[in-house]
């Protein structure tokens, strides 16, 4: 029942003795000790040790903790208090100091840490099968970690206060990514554990999906129940995007969108049962156009989307729009947006659908160009307004040559109508083996891709690849 990561976090070695006698099968009888020797224990790499021998001693019915401090990095507790053995009723008090470091491994959730100075006091009252606690707890300049997304929470200061079966977060202040945090919260242990959290932040720094740099605004609610030892979270609010922008280089012309389906997806850890039951209904709207400004887009981007499903396996629903006026650098063109959306609907990942309207102009020709689909499924349909009887196939080998498939020699013609058959029409395999640019015959004048290297077939035809590596 024990999570493996924290059984890998808490290693070491304890010894102890048992010395009771009884002259009857009445609990009142039992007479002696048990004694913790020694104790070495190492949890998250911080030593457990204990400042001298554990010692419960049984007399006259009742259990009586005589020495019990444990002490650490940060960190010393003490226990006092007894047990009457016949009813099993408690008085116990523990109080102290605590390293937070040393509550990582109980989180339940990999590649996260915390720090900070934990402070208790607890009294312990009530059957020792279903105790009453009350008292305080206390976490001074705390710090939590999570390696990804990279979110650091610091300068932590929090209260709560617990009374009967409950626990009560009065207080709840500190930073994330640089912004503000507030929150507060109620967890009830007895006899279900049942809680509510309510988080609010402004002015935080994200980096999600990765290159994706953002400043947001939220204010989310996470509830949680445990009955029958199953695990129902949900975590629901609203985020809002004050602003952001996507300036990374992207090898692939649908690499942001393949960006966006690995963020639905796992690490290849297991993920953690609380991660698995955390169910999702957060709403992500844009205050401000997000910014698109690297090698295959110039553009602004609004957004109005729901995160759906489990945070072990996140999804998206709603749509995203591309405003139009923006530019999409293609192969050897530019294209002027005209309209585009990004849908998303799956309910079991995250897979953007393309609607997107743009045009160009090449060798005096004007040609639309509609992009539909997924980016596993991607579709592109070429139109001239200017003059409406030049092919598929005319249009493809003006985009990629700047010339009509009658102008081109064999080999050209070749190339262009497996650009053709494939549904290429943007040179999107030439990207998928890392290059910008699929060219064949003529000058390749365009800025943004530097690097060309040529290869000469015969007097008359070249194929020019090209890799941008920046703008």
């Amino acid at each position: 029942f024990v999570d493996p990561s924290t059984i890998s976090q808490v290693a070491g070695s304890l010894d102890a003795h048992l010395d009771l006698t009884s002259a009857s099968l009445d609990l009142d009888d039992l007479r002696g000790e048990v004694v913790l020797d020694k104790l070495n224990l190492t949890v998250a790499d911080l030593p457990v040790t204990q400042r001298m021998p554990t010692r419960v001693v049984a007399r006259d019915g009742i259990a009586r903790i005589e020495s019990w401090t444990w002490e650490s990095e940060g960190t010393s507790v003490d226990v006092s208090g007894q047990v009457h053995l016949s009813d099993q009723q408690t008085a116990i008090i523990a109080n102290g100091q605590l390293d937070a470091r040393l509550l990582t491994p109980f989180l339940g959730v990999s590649g996260i840490s915390t720090a900070g100075q934990v402070n208790t006091r607890l009294a312990v009252t009530g059957a020792l099968a279903k105790p009453t606690v009350n008292g305080e707890v206390r976490l001074a300049n705390g710090e939590l970690r999570l390696r990804e997304p990279r979110v650091i929470a610091s300068e932590l200061n929090a209260v709560a206060v617990l009374a009967r079966s409950n626990a009560f977060i009065t207080s709840l202040s500190g930073t994330v990514n640089g912004g503000k945090l507030t929150g507060s919260g109620q967890v009830q242990y007895s006899p279900d554990v049942r809680g509510q959290f309510m988080t609010n932040v402004s002015g935080m720094a994200m980096n999600f999906p990765e290159g994706l740099r953002s400043e947001i605004d939220g204010s989310i609610e996470l509830t949680t129940a445990v009955e029958d030892g199953e695990q129902a979270n949900r975590l629901s609010g609203l985020v809002t995007i004050k602003r952001g922008a996507y300036r990374e280089p992207l090898v692939l012309v649908t690499g942001l969108l393949n960006n966006l389906q690995r963020a639905g997806t796992t690490t290849g850890e297991p993920p953690s049962p609380f991660l698995q039951s955390l169910a999702l209904d957060v709403r992500v709207v844009t205050d401000e156009d997000l910014v698109i400004d690297n090698n295959v887009a110039k553009a602004q981007l609004g957004a109005d989307l729901r995160l759906i499903n489990v945070a072990s396996s996140p999804a998206l629903s709603g749509r995203a729009e591309l405003r139009e006026g923006g530019q999409l650098f293609l192969g050897r063109n530019t294209y002027a947006v005209q309209s585009g959306t990004i849908d998303f609907a799956n309910p079991t990942r995250i897979e953007p659908v393309l609607g997107i309207e743009a045009s160009t102009r090449t060798a005096g020709i004007d040609i639309d160009i509609s992009i539909t689909g997924t980016p596993d499924t991607l579709m592109t349909e070429l139109t001239s307004p200017s003059d409406p009887g030049l092919s598929q196939i005319d249009l493809t080998s003006l985009l990629l040559t700047g010339r009509k498939m009658e102008d081109l020699g064999e080999q050209q013609a070749a190339l262009v109508g497996a650009q053709v058959l494939g549904n290429d029409v943007l040179g999107f395999a030439g990207r998928a083996v890392g290059l910008d640019t699929l060219r064949v015959g003529g000058v390749e004048t365009n800025p943004r891709d530097p690097a060309d290297l040529a290869s000469e077939t015969d007097p008359t035809s070249r194929v020019t690849f090209g890799k941008s590596l920046g703008r």
